[in-house]
């Protein structure tokens, strides 16, 4: 018996579906991979809150780069203290841990962790840690924006040498620019009653920078104080949505607008919704009764905000 084969309606017909079900399954494929990168992102949190914690456990102290000297804000434009990886300009926030990048010209750039950002050496011993530069970088980490002119914040031109870079890797994410991720909670090195969350040379009274605080200086319940977090929301969720979208502030919502990855001090890590200083959820501030202050009217410096659920 001859056997009848498709006619070419019948191939088309079938492509068509077999187009109608991809176009059907790849939006949920997109969202189980976002999911899968998050879950990535959580867990890289969850190692460095660890190390964190071993740290404060060994030194009684926050982490803080090499010193108090250099662990100080560096304005942008400023020579950074000598030994400061060039192009930082917060080594506050984001020196606790992390790498940096090598190879100038053609060479080929790796990353290599610096021994004197104090977390380092709780990831792995061997500093180098080449295989675990990952545990730095979110896998969602697409860069940062300032909110007001969404120009991309760029803290160090990476690249060549040759092209006017400081060498090693080319990109524009976070990891690519800092060395990680994930900033430091300002706020922990804040003076409790200080007025900003930045160091501020021209006025030392409203400055917040001390290299000396620690766990006991902490009133704020563990499981809400923030360690930790992602870098593109660690400034702009701080605030209303309204607020950051008429004054500049540094933004880059990886896992969702006003969401993002935070650790806390009790070794959690949780996708939290985001948009004040202070909620039940969470504190940015290690002192709630102090950290608010008054700004030059009176006005309380951020809203803190009880009973948001």
């Amino acid at each position: 018996m001859k056997r009848r084969g498709f006619t070419l309606i019948e191939l088309l017909v079938v492509i068509a579906v077999i187009a109608i079900l991809l176009s059907l399954l790849m939006p949920g494929l997109k969202l189980v991979r976002k999911s899968a990168m998050g879950t990535r992102c959580a867990a890289n949190l969850k190692q460095l809150n660890a190390a964190w914690q071993m740290y404060i456990g060994d030194f009684r102290v926050f982490p803080v780069p090499r010193s108090k000297d250099i662990a100080r804000w560096i304005p942008p434009g400023k020579v950074p203290a000598s030994g400061a990886p060039r192009g930082l300009v917060s080594s506050v926030t984001w020196s606790w841990g992390g790498v940096n990048w090598h190879g100038t010209g053609t060479n080929v750039p790796f990353a290599a962790a610096d021994p004197l950002r104090p977390i380092n050496p709780y990831i792995e011993n061997d500093l180098s840690i080449r295989d675990k530069v990952g545990t730095f970088k979110c896998p969602l980490d697409n860069g940062s924006w300032d909110s007001f002119t969404t120009n991309q914040n760029i803290w160090v031109k990476v690249g060549p040498a040759a092209a006017g870079g400081i060498g090693g890797a080319a990109g524009t994410t976070v990891y690519e620019q800092l060395g990680t991720s994930y900033d430091a909670n300002d706020w922990m090195y804040c003076l409790p009653g200080s007025r900003t969350g930045l160091e501020v040379p021209e006025c030392p009274e409203q400055s917040n920078f001390a290299w000396w605080l620690g766990p006991q200086h902490l009133m704020t319940t563990p499981s809400r104080f923030v360690v930790l977090g992602d870098s593109g929301v660690m400034i702009a969720g701080r605030y209303p949505l309204d607020y950051i979208r008429q004054t500049p502030k540094r933004s880059g919502w990886w896992h969702g607008v006003q969401v993002g990855n935070l650790a806390f001090f009790d070794g959690s890590v949780r996708l939290t919704p985001m948009g004040e200083v202070t909620t039940e959820r969470y504190s940015f501030y290690m002192d709630e009764g102090k950290h608010a202050g008054l700004d030059a009217k009176g006005n309380a410096s951020y809203r803190v905000t009880a009973g948001r659920q």
